[in-house]
């Protein structure tokens, strides 16, 4: 009788300590949440650079790692703030917590190996999988064995999210389309070309595009064919898909387009000291040149300017790269002032800001020995960052204040003919290294400004991408280049 008394003492003493236990680490919240984030953070580097970029079993998508990358950009963001929020803090921490851990089971799943897409070609075999959706969606691959061009792995993971969602809606609002996402996480090119059914479509989807986030444009493919309740089309490429119940053959944010020289004079004088200063700042901060490329693109500069530099400085007028991305309108050019101090308003403002060499993975070949390195294995050398805007900041101030707090070299001069920065080279990578047409443009909100990124003022919500070109623009998207490229 005593033993027993003693068992069941000692079972419930047990059973105890672990409720309490539970309970314990449920209720306390870390004494530094700085830290505690930052512990985080390392976390999830490490994990990042353990992940293996590809389409095989285990592998990972490029739009996986590219969340993965903008959760801990959002997380380094508020811990460089000075008195940062303690529920923001907390949030912050419980969300990459749970980042980190959809990140660990985000891997490649439902993938076709080498060997058995050897065996599909070999034996002429259609090859059929459904991907479930949820909410009642399944998306059903068909692959036919003869149609496949090359052996590689397939990765047939298919999600209903994308990290560029919140810019395909914009885009999409923009254009008075009503879409639906289908996020193929095969990286890059498919071996053949894949028909693909969607079960249970909305019937006002007629149409299906391409996002190319190069760009951040809709790119029309074709017309859906139904079929017993299945919308059928084809694609030769993983990424975004849209399906819409509007065609058009581009889709893309519309801007009213700001001459330069439409800026008053009070504004231009203003430009003017805010150069001279940034010249003093060069001459304190900047002696190891680690700054940015910037081939700032002037309409009347279209994007030759960088291109010619070393031949005709005159010349240059055609070719600065540094053009811009507006999202929601007409430029900022001049405009923040007047935006940005209302006296007695003390709410801060934000923007994002991205580097991207996409274009470099593609010409790899071009590049001079030992530069190969600088060029990240998914081409985002800064993901989307939520970056804090301060008072009268021009898109350079941002990229120059960003590429500090974050470590990345660029490299920049001060040059009269760009009115203010002009940026030869971010992390590592400078104009011409892609080849004689190469170098850095920026955007804001999907469009490239034709004036130098020092005369575009930052307003809150912009959205700037810096993007590496090695064709003067046609690969990223320039809007103005068969304007002034006769090609």
């Amino acid at each position: 009788m005593k033993r027993k008394r003693t068992r069941k003492i000692i079972l419930i003493s047990i059973l105890a300590f672990f409720v309490i236990g539970g309970l314990y680490k449920l209720s306390v919240e870390p004494s530094d949440y700085n830290k505690a984030i930052s512990k985080q953070v390392k976390v999830a580097n490490e994990l990042l650079e353990k992940a293996k970029l590809g389409n095989d079993k285990g592998d990972y998508s490029n739009n996986t790692i590219i969340k993965m990358k903008n959760s801990i950009a959002e997380a380094e963001s508020l811990i460089e703030e000075e008195a940062p929020d303690i529920d923001e803090q907390r949030e912050q921490y419980k969300k990459i917590k749970k980042d980190i851990k959809k990140f660990k089971s985000s891997s490649n799943k439902n993938c076709l190996s080498n060997e058995k897409v050897e065996e599909l070609k070999k034996e002429n075999k259609l090859f059929s999988k459904e991907i479930n959706l949820g909410d009642n969606k399944k998306v059903e691959w068909n692959i036919l064995g003869g149609n496949i061009k090359k052996i590689e792995p397939i990765n047939l993971d298919i999600e209903t999210d994308t990290v560029y969602e919140e810019l395909i809606k914009e885009v999409a609002k923009d254009n008075k389309m009503k879409v639906s996402i289908l996020s193929f996480r095969h990286n890059n090119k498919l071996p053949l070309e894949a028909k693909v059914k969607l079960y249970n479509p909305s019937k006002e989807g007629k149409y299906i595009y391409k996002y190319n986030e190069v760009s951040n444009h809709l790119i029309y493919k074709s017309e859906i064919q139904f079929k017993d309740e299945a919308a059928t089309f084809s694609i030769d490429e993983g990424g975004d898909w849209i399906i819409s119940n509007v065609k058009i053959e581009v889709a893309k944010l519309h801007v009213n387009e700001v001459k330069p020289g439409n800026e008053n004079k009070d504004e231009s004088s203003k430009d003017k000291k805010e150069v001279t200063e940034d010249k003093d700042e060069v001459s304190k901060d900047e002696k190891d040149k680690s700054s940015t490329s910037d081939i700032a693109k002037d309409k009347n500069n279209t994007g030759k300017n960088a291109v010619n530099d070393n031949k005709n400085r005159a010349n240059s007028d055609k070719t600065s790269t540094n053009k811009g991305n507006t999202t929601n309108s007409k430029s900022n050019v001049g405009k923040s002032q007047n935006n940005s101090t209302n006296s007695g308003e003390t709410k801060e403002k934000y923007c994002t800001i991205e580097i991207r060499c996409n274009t470099l993975l593609d010409n790899m070949d071009r590049l001079p020995k030992g530069k190969a390195s600088y060029v990240p294995r998914d081409g985002v050398i800064l993901p989307p960052t939520k970056v804090k805007i301060k008072d009268k900041e021009n898109v350079f101030d941002v990229l120059k204040r960003v590429t500090r707090s974050k470590g990345i070299q660029m490299e920049f001069r001060n040059d009269p003919l760009y009115s203010g920065a002009y940026v030869e080279g971010i992390n590592h990578l400078y104009e011409f290294d892609g080849g004689e047409l190469s170098g850095w443009m920026y955007k804001v909100n999907g469009w490239f400004p034709n004036y130098g990124c020092s005369r575009y003022f930052v307003k809150e919500n912009d959205y700037i991408s810096w993007n590496y070109t090695c064709d003067l623009g046609k690969d990223v998207g320039d809007q103005d280049y068969y304007k002034y490229n006769n090609k």
